[in-house]
C-alpha cells in the first residue's frame, strides 16, 4: 500500500465531528460547515500524516445574472480536480464542481472554496451532530392515493435483472411548478456522494447525466431527482443504468459510452 493511501486512512482516524454551526442570513438561514472550519479541523492533522492538496481546474464556465435588487452577479461553475499528495510523491485524486456568484471579482475564489470543502467532506467522511440528514426534507406525495403511490418493480418473470428490488419512481410527482427548478446543493451532493458509495466513479456518473440530458449533478430537476437517487440507491451498475436506459430512449438519441 502506497503512503498516500496510509495516511488517507490515518487522518480519517483521527478527524471528529466538524458541526454546523455558521448560519445562512442571506437565503433560508441553514446551518452549514463554513470552509474555514474543515482548514481549521483539517490543517494540523493533514500535516502530522504528510500530505497536502493541490487544486487544478479542468473545466470552468461563467454566466451572467442578475438579483432580485438589479444588482449584476457573476455565476462561476469550475471543474476542479482536487489531489492529495503524500510527502513520498504518492498521490489520489478527487474531482468535484464547485459554484460561485459574486458581484465582484470573487465569484472563482467562492467556487474554489465550495469545491475544495466538499472534496474534504466527501474524502474523509467526516460527521456532523446534527440529528437528521439535509434531504429529511425531500417531500413524496402521500402513498394513501393509489395513483400516486410509489410502488415496487416486480421481481416475477419478465423483470429485469437490473431493476430487481429497485423502487420505482414513475409515479412520482412534484408540484408542475417546481418540477423544472434545478436540485439544491446538498441534493447534487447527495447524488455524488450516493454514486459513489455504489461503485461509481466521476466519469460514469457525469456520462450516465449527460445520457439523461444533465451538465451535471446540480443541473438535474427536481422533476428527475427522486428517479435519479432511486436508481443509485438501488446498487445497479453504471454498465446496467446505461443498458436500461438505451433500451427506454429512442437510439439515435443516446450514446452508452463503453
Amino acid at each position: 500500500m502506497s503512503g498516500i493511501h496510509k495516511a488517507m486512512v490515518a487522518i480519517m482516524r483521527e478527524i471528529d465531528v466538524i458541526s454546523k454551526d455558521q448560519v445562512n442570513t442571506q437565503g433560508s438561514g441553514y446551518n452549514f460547515r463554513g470552509v474555514d472550519d474543515v482548514y481549521n479541523h483539517l490543517h494540523a492533522i493533514m500535516a502530522k500524516h504528510g500530505v497536502y492538496n493541490l487544486p487544478e481546474v479542468l473545466e470552468e464556465r461563467s454566466e451572467e445574472r442578475t438579483s432580485r435588487s438589479g444588482a449584476h452577479l457573476i455565476y462561476r461553475i469550475l471543474k476542479i480536480k482536487i489531489n492529495f499528495i503524500h510527502e513520498d510523491g504518492s498521490s489520489v485524486s478527487s474531482i468535484v464542481i464547485g459554484e460561485g456568484m459574486d458581484s465582484g471579482d470573487k465569484a472563482s475564489n467562492k467556487a474554489m472554496s465550495v469545491g475544495h470543502k466538499y472534496s474534504l467532506i466527501e474524502a474523509f467522511l467526516i460527521p456532523t451532530k446534527d440529528d437528521k440528514d439535509p434531504e429529511r426534507d425531500s417531500h413524496m406525495v402521500s402513498p394513501n392515493d393509489p395513483k400516486q403511490e410509489c410502488g415496487s418493480v416486480s421481481s416475477g418473470p419478465g423483470a429485469s435483472p437490473a431493476s430487481e428490488g429497485k423502487k420505482d419512481f414513475s409515479n412520482y410527482t412534484v408540484p408542475p411548478e417546481k418540477a423544472s427548478l434545478p436540485v439544491s446543493q446538498a441534493q447534487g451532493n447527495a447524488i455524488y456522494a450516493i454514486g459513489k458509495s455504489k461503485g461509481w466513479n466521476d466519469v460514469m456518473i457525469r456520462n450516465y447525466l449527460h445520457a439523461r440530458g444533465f451538465e451535471n449533478a446540480y443541473k438535474i430537476t427536481q422533476g428527475a431527482y427522486q428517479p435519479i437517487r432511486a436508481l443509485f440507491e438501488s446498487g445497479i451498475s453504471f454498465q446496467q443504468a446505461m443498458e436500461e436506459l438505451k433500451r427506454s430512449s429512442p437510439r439515435d438519441q443516446i450514446e452508452v459510452p463503453f
